[in-house]
């Protein structure tokens, strides 16, 4: 039986009392959204081969940094596909981009969001690294 007046109270309590976070715990550490990369991207190389990997990556990254961690893990796998796809199988930019997805998946399946987050990051920058011959 219920101590208190209203016999729902015991109940609500403690919920209202825990702290609220919206992301999980501690999200401080993560590095900075690469949010803006796309635009310096088109602004700075016009259309690039690996544009729709790199979309997907920052896909990736958002959803690690919301705590869904399957989905972020989804894209990664979205994303290894389509630069496979995008660019020559010689390509070092290729290699190192893959090598870099591999170790973000294995980071955001380990659930450690900051490290997934500066992989995925490094993995942008390793296919943006190619230079198609014109």
């Amino acid at each position: 039986m219920p101590t208190s007046r209203h016999h729902f109270l015991d109940l609500l309590l403690p919920n209202a009392l825990a702290p609220r976070m919206p992301h999980g715990p501690d999200h401080s550490h993560d590095p900075r959204l690469p949010d803006s990369m796309l635009e310096e991207i088109v602004a700075q190389f016009g259309p690039h081969p690996a544009l729709p990997a790199v979309t997907m990556l920052l896909a990736a990254d958002h959803d690690c940094r919301a705590d869904r961690y399957s989905a972020a893990v989804a894209q990664l796998g979205l994303a290894e596909t389509r630069l496979r796809l995008d660019l020559p199988p010689a390509a070092p930019a290729l290699q190192a981009a893959l090598g870099a997805i591999a170790m973000a998946r294995a980071e955001a399946e380990s659930r450690d969001c900051g490290r997934a987050c500066a992989v995925i990051a490094t993995a942008m920058r390793a296919a943006l690294r190619y230079r198609p011959a014109n």
